[in-house]
Protein backbone atom coordinates (compact mmCIF):
# COMPACT_ATOMS: atom_id res chain seq x y z
CA UNK A 1 0.00 0.00 0.00
CA UNK A 2 1.10 3.74 -0.79
CA UNK A 3 2.36 5.99 2.55
CA UNK A 4 -0.08 8.53 2.65
CA UNK A 5 1.75 12.11 2.32
CA UNK A 6 1.14 15.58 4.49
CA UNK A 7 -1.40 17.76 2.95
CA UNK A 8 -1.21 21.20 4.12
CA UNK A 9 -3.40 22.51 1.90
CA UNK A 10 -6.77 20.34 3.05
CA UNK A 11 -6.94 19.06 -0.78
CA UNK A 12 -8.39 14.90 -1.40
CA UNK A 13 -4.70 13.64 -2.83
CA UNK A 14 -6.55 9.87 -2.80
CA UNK A 15 -9.58 8.56 -1.93
CA UNK A 16 -9.64 4.44 -1.18
CA UNK A 17 -12.26 1.91 -1.71
CA UNK A 18 -12.14 -1.69 -0.22
CA UNK A 19 -12.48 -4.31 -3.17
CA UNK A 20 -15.91 -5.52 -1.56
CA UNK A 21 -17.15 -1.77 -2.15
CA UNK A 22 -15.96 -1.32 -5.83
CA UNK A 23 -17.58 -5.20 -6.17
CA UNK A 24 -20.90 -3.48 -4.88
CA UNK A 25 -20.91 -0.35 -6.95
CA UNK A 26 -20.05 -2.38 -9.87
CA UNK A 27 -22.90 -5.40 -9.43
CA UNK A 28 -25.27 -2.43 -8.59
CA UNK A 29 -24.00 -0.58 -12.35
CA UNK A 30 -24.78 -4.22 -13.88
CA UNK A 31 -28.37 -4.50 -12.12
CA UNK A 32 -29.41 -0.97 -13.58
CA UNK A 33 -27.48 -1.26 -17.15
CA UNK A 34 -28.69 0.17 -19.95
CA UNK A 35 -29.77 2.85 -17.37
CA UNK A 36 -27.66 4.68 -15.31
CA UNK A 37 -27.14 3.65 -11.36
CA UNK A 38 -26.61 6.06 -8.24
CA UNK A 39 -25.74 5.58 -5.23
CA UNK A 40 -24.08 7.51 -2.00
CA UNK A 41 -20.55 6.88 -0.69
CA UNK A 42 -20.12 6.50 3.36
CA UNK A 43 -16.48 7.00 4.61
CA UNK A 44 -14.60 8.88 6.60
CA UNK A 45 -11.91 11.82 5.89
CA UNK A 46 -8.73 9.93 7.54
CA UNK A 47 -6.97 13.71 7.40
CA UNK A 48 -3.87 14.45 5.54
CA UNK A 49 -5.69 14.42 2.27
CA UNK A 50 -7.11 10.96 2.33
CA UNK A 51 -10.54 9.88 1.93
CA UNK A 52 -11.60 6.23 2.99
CA UNK A 53 -15.09 5.12 1.22
CA UNK A 54 -16.46 1.88 4.04
CA UNK A 55 -19.67 1.17 2.07
CA UNK A 56 -21.74 1.91 -0.70
CA UNK A 57 -25.76 2.16 -0.29
CA UNK A 58 -27.48 2.12 -4.00
CA UNK A 59 -30.04 4.84 -4.20
CA UNK A 60 -33.17 3.97 -6.69
CA UNK A 61 -32.76 6.09 -9.84
CA UNK A 62 -36.15 7.94 -10.56
CA UNK A 63 -35.02 10.23 -13.67
CA UNK A 64 -37.76 10.48 -16.32
CA UNK A 65 -34.82 9.49 -18.60
CA UNK A 66 -33.06 6.77 -16.51
CA UNK A 67 -31.20 6.16 -19.53
CA UNK A 68 -29.13 9.56 -19.74
CA UNK A 69 -30.26 10.95 -16.44
CA UNK A 70 -30.03 10.35 -12.85
CA UNK A 71 -32.30 11.51 -9.85
CA UNK A 72 -31.88 10.29 -6.87
CA UNK A 73 -35.56 8.81 -5.23
CA UNK A 74 -36.25 11.78 -2.96
CA UNK A 75 -36.92 10.03 0.62
CA UNK A 76 -33.95 7.52 0.18
CA UNK A 77 -31.56 10.55 -0.57
CA UNK A 78 -32.84 12.87 2.62
CA UNK A 79 -33.05 9.88 4.93
CA UNK A 80 -29.08 9.24 4.25
CA UNK A 81 -28.52 13.09 4.26
CA UNK A 82 -30.02 13.03 7.84
CA UNK A 83 -29.29 9.69 9.74
CA UNK A 84 -25.75 8.97 7.92
CA UNK A 85 -23.09 11.83 9.23
CA UNK A 86 -20.61 9.48 7.02
CA UNK A 87 -21.84 10.37 4.06
CA UNK A 88 -18.82 11.52 1.81
CA UNK A 89 -20.06 11.41 -1.70
CA UNK A 90 -21.76 10.42 -4.41
CA UNK A 91 -21.84 7.95 -7.23
CA UNK A 92 -23.38 7.25 -10.49
CA UNK A 93 -22.85 5.53 -14.21
CA UNK A 94 -22.37 6.63 -17.58
CA UNK A 95 -23.65 3.92 -19.26
CA UNK A 96 -22.44 5.18 -22.72
CA UNK A 97 -20.67 7.99 -22.10
CA UNK A 98 -16.74 8.06 -20.51
CA UNK A 99 -16.68 8.62 -16.46
CA UNK A 100 -16.80 12.83 -16.95
CA UNK A 101 -18.54 14.89 -15.65
CA UNK A 102 -21.19 16.17 -17.60
CA UNK A 103 -22.73 19.53 -18.03
CA UNK A 104 -26.13 18.20 -16.29
CA UNK A 105 -23.78 16.64 -13.63
CA UNK A 106 -21.82 19.70 -12.42
CA UNK A 107 -25.24 21.88 -12.50
CA UNK A 108 -27.01 19.40 -10.75
CA UNK A 109 -24.14 19.67 -8.10
CA UNK A 110 -25.69 22.99 -6.92
CA UNK A 111 -28.35 21.60 -5.29
CA UNK A 112 -26.29 19.10 -2.74
CA UNK A 113 -22.60 19.66 -3.54
CA UNK A 114 -22.27 20.97 0.06
CA UNK A 115 -23.12 17.66 1.78
CA UNK A 116 -20.02 15.85 -0.35
CA UNK A 117 -16.08 15.95 -0.39
CA UNK A 118 -15.74 13.64 -3.17
CA UNK A 119 -18.04 12.43 -6.26
CA UNK A 120 -17.28 9.12 -8.56
CA UNK A 121 -18.42 8.58 -12.14
CA UNK A 122 -17.79 4.71 -13.31
CA UNK A 123 -19.01 3.64 -16.96
CA UNK A 124 -19.22 -0.29 -17.40
CA UNK A 125 -17.56 -2.07 -20.40
CA UNK A 126 -17.36 -5.60 -21.22
CA UNK A 127 -14.19 -7.81 -20.94
CA UNK A 128 -13.58 -11.30 -21.65
CA UNK A 129 -14.81 -12.80 -18.71
CA UNK A 130 -17.91 -10.58 -18.26
CA UNK A 131 -17.85 -6.99 -17.21
CA UNK A 132 -15.58 -4.00 -15.53
CA UNK A 133 -16.32 -0.82 -14.95
CA UNK A 134 -13.92 2.09 -15.30
CA UNK A 135 -14.26 4.76 -12.59
CA UNK A 136 -13.47 8.05 -12.45
CA UNK A 137 -13.12 9.88 -9.04
CA UNK A 138 -13.59 13.62 -8.04
CA UNK A 139 -12.92 16.47 -5.23
CA UNK A 140 -16.34 18.67 -4.86
CA UNK A 141 -14.62 22.02 -4.75
CA UNK A 142 -15.95 25.84 -4.31
CA UNK A 143 -14.38 28.74 -5.58
CA UNK A 144 -13.76 31.06 -2.85
CA UNK A 145 -14.56 34.91 -3.48
CA UNK A 146 -11.06 35.93 -4.72
CA UNK A 147 -12.02 32.96 -7.28
CA UNK A 148 -9.19 31.03 -6.28
CA UNK A 149 -10.15 27.01 -5.41
CA UNK A 150 -11.13 26.36 -1.95
CA UNK A 151 -12.05 23.07 -0.36
CA UNK A 152 -15.32 22.42 1.19
CA UNK A 153 -15.89 20.90 4.99
CA UNK A 154 -12.44 22.31 6.40
CA UNK A 155 -12.75 23.62 9.51
CA UNK A 156 -12.23 27.44 8.23
CA UNK A 157 -14.59 26.62 5.61
CA UNK A 158 -13.95 28.51 1.96
CA UNK A 159 -14.92 32.42 2.25
CA UNK A 160 -18.54 33.30 1.53
CA UNK A 161 -18.87 33.58 -2.30
CA UNK A 162 -19.36 37.34 -4.00
CA UNK A 163 -23.14 37.89 -5.29
CA UNK A 164 -21.14 37.94 -8.67
CA UNK A 165 -20.37 34.11 -7.65
CA UNK A 166 -24.05 33.12 -6.57
CA UNK A 167 -25.34 33.71 -10.67
CA UNK A 168 -22.34 31.14 -11.99
CA UNK A 169 -21.42 27.64 -10.96
CA UNK A 170 -20.51 27.44 -7.76
CA UNK A 171 -19.00 24.25 -7.04
CA UNK A 172 -16.44 21.73 -9.19
CA UNK A 173 -14.65 18.68 -9.30
CA UNK A 174 -11.15 18.17 -9.45
CA UNK A 175 -9.62 14.84 -10.74
CA UNK A 176 -8.21 12.91 -7.57
CA UNK A 177 -6.81 9.15 -7.59
CA UNK A 178 -8.26 6.40 -6.17
CA UNK A 179 -7.06 3.34 -4.99
CA UNK A 180 -8.68 -0.23 -4.41
CA UNK A 181 -7.62 -1.80 -1.16
CA UNK A 182 -7.81 -5.51 -0.45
Amino acid sequence: MEETMSNPSGSIHRIEFPCSVLKRIEDHVRTCYPEEACGVLLGYDANGGLITVTEFLPIKNTADQPLHAFTLHPAEWTSVVLTRPDLVGLFHSHPHTPPEPSAKDLAELEAFGSLLRIYAIGTPFRVSDGFRLKLATYEVTMPDHSGSIGHLNDNAGPAAPSPAHCRAQRYHLQPVPYASLK
